[in-house]
């Protein structure tokens, strides 16, 4: 009789360590999930910044200079190639800016005078 005590103590051991075993690969699981969509908030936001920070500079180029054709630029972590078209008094910018696993597009139309911003909205592929 007390060798079956033992057994049913071992049993209830082994299935409570189980137990707490599986709970903590799920709590790990999960810190791992939660680390990895911060990280990529992370990238997406500083990609979203530097982008933008591309096209103001790009609009303060070609303010300066109307034959601006465009560049690549570095901020930061993030490569952007900008590249202006257009004729006459209009101009266009396109900018591919990306980071990591990132990329981001934006088009911007500009009236060189006076000088304003027409359009600007992010590409989609």
């Amino acid at each position: 009789m007390k060798n079956k005590k033992g057994e049913a103590v071992l049993i209830g051991v082994v299935i409570i360590s189980m137990i707490i075993l599986i709970i903590g690969i799920s709590m790990t699981m999960l810190n791992l999930s939660v680390i990895q969509i911060s990280r990529n908030h992370t990238n997406a936001t500083t990609l979203y910044v530097n982008t933008e920070g591309c096209a103001e500079e790009s609009l303060i180029r070609l303010n300066r200079h109307n034959d601006y054709t465009g560049e690549t630029l570095v901020i930061d972590t993030t490569t952007c190639i900008i590249i202006v078209s257009g004729s006459g008094g209009t101009r266009t910018i396109n900018i591919s800016a990306s980071d990591a696993d990132y990329t981001r597009k934006l088009q911007i139309g500009v009236i060189l005078s006076p000088f304003s911003i027409s359009s600007w909205q992010d590409i989609t592929t």
